[in-house]
């Protein structure tokens, strides 16, 4: 035990002494020595008398609000300097920025293979420029500063005439500044945005989304994942008794994995085998070791049973939680995070957290599907029983179910799709028409309307369908696209912007 203890003192010493040379050598590349833009070997002046190579802006800036503007000069030695801001034009205006030098080639590659996302157009130099400041006024007359590597990267938009452009920007999000919080802002950044923007605008005139980090592409150190999981604080009220050496082979197991060693944990764990399953604290490090694996759905089982022995254990939730994220399953998501704050003392770190993510995702579905939290949660229980009775074949009991999801959210295409493919079964063809031309009203693109259409066209009214004798037919598919729908606005969120820094 002694031998394992200094293994993880070495490692942990290993791992910061990594973070601060990254830092240092970060330091040294944005230095400014004897007059000369370090990074660039040249001198401020000769960096903004430079000729522009490129000024670029991403379509997608004002329409999901956030997007690079790019500024690249040819330097004498041939080489591209470039600046990059990152733009959130509902709120914070620079929100990211950094310089960077390439050779011409890596710099075409870089925008061709990094940036695709974001649709990068041509713009007039002065265009770029005129957006970047207008973006940092808009956010500075909100109290907001721009991001300090702005500096660094601010020589690219010197000597650059702003007047040129006479276009004018629009910011914010319908008329007011809507704060939509990344998935690497920490906690610290949360608060200071919001409480910049309730000195401003009241407690009720804030409006703040929380974009939930859904994509498996955190660093290789487990990055953002390994911010959300918590050590247990032991003694809650209710906790049971663990046995002792479950509960030191526990802690040696969180130790283990928080220092890169999960498949270790996940070893010692298993030479315990089924006795792993008497300590809620075992199981608990069972989920940790899986999460920090990248493998949510044993993870969350691992959490289940941890809590089945525990149910106010905390921490087990709040990963829960951030699995469920990673998952898609946002209301599962949800009565995690509602348990948190349930068990939680209102003081605790996880349960700020656990509030601000409800209220970002509350204010989520406000804006995107136009419902409350407890709206949807109702809905997700009408979706899974509909999906039940489908699967049963009780397509009447299902349209009901169904019709309920409609009640609450009407402009939903899967729902509309589920409904179609009851009325098929039923041998209703007109009505199964009209709930598929519903949902391509509402979402001209979506394929299985589209698809289904067909088969449906080809029934008799009165003959209920018959999916073995319709093999090309997508109903099939239809109950899992339903599951998932009502979740598919937490990817679209997530989407809105890669800002990872």
């Amino acid at each position: 035990m002694a031998k394992d203890k200094r293994r993880m003192m070495m490692n942990r010493a290993k791992k910061k002494a990594r973070e601060a040379a990254r830092k240092n050598r970060r330091k040294r590349a944005q230095a400014h020595s004897g007059g000369r833009f370090a990074p660039f070997d040249c001198t401020r002046a000769e960096m903004e008398q430079a000729p522009v190579h490129a000024a670029l802006v991403a379509r997608s800036i004002f329409e999901t609000g956030i997007g690079h503007v790019i500024v690249a000069r040819k330097l004498p030695n041939e080489s591209i300097a470039s600046g990059f801001f990152l733009i959130d034009a509902y709120c914070l205006g620079v929100k990211d920025a950094f310089p960077t030098i390439t050779s011409p080639l890596e710099f075409d590659e870089m925008i061709e293979t990094k940036l695709t996302d974001q649709d990068m157009q041509s713009v007039s130099p002065g265009h770029a420029r005129k957006l970047v400041e207008d973006a940092i006024a808009y956010a500075l007359d909100l109290g907001l500063e721009p991001h300090p590597d702005f500096r660094d990267a601010e020589p690219m938009l010197t000597g650059i005439d702003a007047s040129e452009c006479k276009e004018t920007f629009t910011f914010g999000k319908d008329g007011k500044p809507l704060y939509i919080a990344g998935a690497y802002d920490s906690e610290v950044m949360i608060r200071r945005v919001t409480a910049k923007l309730k000195e401003r605008f009241g407690p009720d005139g804030v409006r703040y989304v929380m974009r939930v980090n859904i994509n498996d592409d955190d660093d290789e150190n487990g990055g953002d994942r390994i911010e959300k999981l918590l050590q247990p604080e032991r003694n809650r009220k209710g906790e049971p008794e663990t046995d002792p050496d479950l509960a030191e082979a526990a802690d040696k197991a969180l130790c283990l994995a928080d220092d890169g060693f999960a498949d270790e944990a996940l070893e010692d764990m298993a030479r315990l085998q089924d006795r792993v399953l008497e300590s809620h604290l075992a199981c608990y490090a069972m989920g940790v070791a899986h999460s920090l694996n990248h493998e949510s759905h044993e993870a969350v089982s691992w959490y289940d049973k941890a809590i089945a022995l525990f149910p106010g254990f905390v921490e087990a939730h709040f990963n829960k939680a951030t699995e469920h994220l990673l998952l898609r399953e946002l209301a599962d998501a949800i009565r995690a995070y509602r348990h948190v704050v349930e068990f939680g003392k209102p003081d605790e770190e996880a349960v700020h957290i656990a509030k601000n993510k409800l209220h970002g995702i509350d204010n989520a579905l406000r804006v995107e599907e136009n419902l409350d939290t407890d709206q949807f949660l109702k809905t997700e229980d009408h979706f899974n029983l509909a999906i039940e009775l489908m699967e049963r074949e009780k397509w009447t009991e299902a349209l009901d179910a169904l019709r309920a999801c409609l009640a609450l959210n009407e402009r939903n295409p899967p729902t509309h799709g589920a409904l179609a493919r009851c009325y098929a079964q039923l041998g209703r063809k007109a009505d199964a028409l009209a709930a598929l031309d519903r949902a391509l009203e509402i979402k001209p693109d979506y394929h299985p309307a589209a698809f289904n259409r067909k088969t449906v066209e080809a029934m008799t009214e009165g003959r209920p369908l018959n999916p073995l004798k319709n093999v090309d037919i997508e109903f099939g598919n239809e109950p899992q696209e339903t599951r998932s729908s009502f979740k598919n606005f937490v990817k679209r969120m997530g989407n809105l912007a890669r800002e990872k820094k």
